[in-house]
């Protein structure tokens, strides 16, 4: 009996888990919300006489949960896909575009400083020259002398900044493609997950881990396109203890027994 008991739970459950079936369920309990918690609060007797004077409708119990299951099932996905190509393409090249710009201003503005502040030396000294100031000579020569190495400092400045923007930019721009690159993976990772998620059968349990396989990959990738590598360890805490541990970090290593245990069942559920 018990073994009985335990099958039909097990198939009940994988019965919800079907995206069409899972959606048509909650879909009529929240229109029968009320009814359903009527029915959970009465008596015995009460629950008995609601059972024996129950007639389906068929608009409330079957029609618009099919049709709230229809547009979940079609139009989120759908909309989903649209956001996801909103933000590849047009989102994120705007915010690489705006950091690269705002670097390229930083470097244009420090020129800038440098420059009008060689030229107000030079400003001056032609305001000295107008006032006719005592000891004219020797002030000329410290001023000049300023002004020499005032124009030492800038051209050396410009120079190291030039070096800098010649540094910098191809590495930015090398970066933007990595980044590129790396969220386009991502874009077609959670296009296959969203595949598996809505399957129309029971999904297998072999598929049901390769779906979780993939959330942590996701998980793990959009961390680390956001600079927050210290949060990208959701794949090896999923599988921790099972076939991986850590030995010293950085360094992560595979023990032999666990690598004998992963060969077994490989061998033992060999990919379909």
């Amino acid at each position: 009996m018990k073994q009985i008991i335990t099958s039909l739970h097990e198939t009940t459950l994988s019965r919800i888990r079907n995206p069409i079936i899972g959606t048509f369920i909650f879909s009529w309990l929240l229109l029968n919300i009320k009814g359903v918690s009527y029915f959970l609060l009465s008596s015995r007797a009460q629950k008995l006489d609601i059972i024996h004077n129950w007639t389906p409708a068929l608009d409330s119990d079957f029609g618009v949960p099919a049709l709230i299951t229809v547009c979940y099932l079609v139009l989120l996905p759908l909309l989903q896909l649209a956001y996801q190509y909103f933000d590849d393409v047009m989102l994120q090249p705007v915010k690489h575009d705006f950091k690269h710009q705002s670097l390229i201003n930083y470097y244009k503005s420090l020129k800038a400083v440098n420059e009008k502040k060689a030229d107000s030396d030079e400003e001056r000294i032609a305001k000295m020259k107008d006032e006719k100031i005592l000891d004219w000579i020797d002030e000329k020569k410290r001023i000049s002398s300023i002004v020499l190495s005032n124009r030492e400092e800038h051209s050396k400045r410009i120079s190291e900044l030039d070096q800098i923007e010649s540094k910098v930019l191809p590495t930015l721009e090398l970066h933007t493609r990595k980044d590129n690159k790396l969220n386009e993976y991502i874009k077609r990772l959670k296009l296959v997950q969203n595949t598996l998620n809505n399957a129309p059968t029971p999904p297998p349990k072999a598929l049901l881990e390769r779906i979780d396989f993939i959330k942590y990959v996701i998980a793990d990738l959009e961390a680390i396109a956001t600079n927050s590598d210290d949060t990208a360890t959701n794949l090896i805490q999923a599988y921790q203890g099972n076939f991986v541990f850590l030995i010293d970090e950085p360094e992560m290593h595979i023990h032999s027994a666990n690598a004998e245990l992963l060969e077994k069942l490989i061998a033992d559920n060999p990919a379909t």
